[in-house]
């Protein structure tokens, strides 16, 4: 099996976001994703996409992200 790192958690993380309007402070999340197409900075999530962000959450708290 392969193992998450923070980088691929945190990207993860971000391309939900991105998927979902989210526009980007960071220097990091812009240079990554962009902010085109952008609307709001606390994206309503689908229920199966708040699922996943809570599982990479927890992930990233157990890895000590």
């Amino acid at each position: 099996t392969e193992t998450l790192t923070c980088d691929d958690l945190w990207f993860m993380r971000n391309r939900i976001f991105h998927n979902n309007g989210y526009c980007f402070g960071s220097e990091r999340g812009i240079s990554t994703f962009g902010n085109d197409g952008c609307h709001t900075k606390s994206p309503s999530l689908s229920e199966t996409d708040a699922t996943i962000m809570n599982a990479i959450k927890q992930t990233e708290k157990n890895l000590g992200c």
